[in-house]
């Protein structure tokens, strides 16, 4: 092969190989969720969010004593709110719900701190929030 095909080649794989790494450094972070728009971490009040915005409840938690944030009554998926991520942030001790408003309407979401694997009927905590996406 003359050198001025190998040349030729080697720089097409080498422009390949650059060019698969900025796509792999540029994507890598695709996964990542983004932060919500709004946080709310006092219960009893009304929250208003604009459809197909994203809000996040914080409720103190410590999962360590066995205890956790459920969900009490299904909500009603996809039509006013869609339930995206339940996470635990450590540094601040708090669970973390992370909603997108899906619909317009307004929606009860109640909360219990219950023992983990307890029916949903024992009695425990309750925190309700009252949503109304417009």
């Amino acid at each position: 092969m003359p050198a001025t095909t190998r040349r030729t080649v080697l720089g097409v794989l080498v422009f390949s190989l650059s060019s698969a790494l900025v796509v792999l450094s540029t994507t890598s972070g695709c996964h990542k969720k983004p932060p919500p728009e709004r946080e709310y971490r006092i219960s009893g009040r009304v929250i208003e969010v604009p459809r197909g915005r994203t809000f996040a409840i914080r409720l103190a938690s410590e999962p360590t004593s066995g205890y956790q944030w459920q969900i009490q009554e299904p909500l009603p998926t996809g039509t006013i709110l869609e339930l995206m991520d339940q996470t635990y942030d450590q540094s601040a001790g708090e669970q973390v719900f992370t909603f997108r408003a899906a619909g317009a309407g307004a929606v009860q979401v109640p909360f219990k701190y219950v023992r983990t694997g307890a029916p949903r009927t024992s009695p425990g905590r309750t925190e309700t929030f009252r949503v109304v996406v417009d």
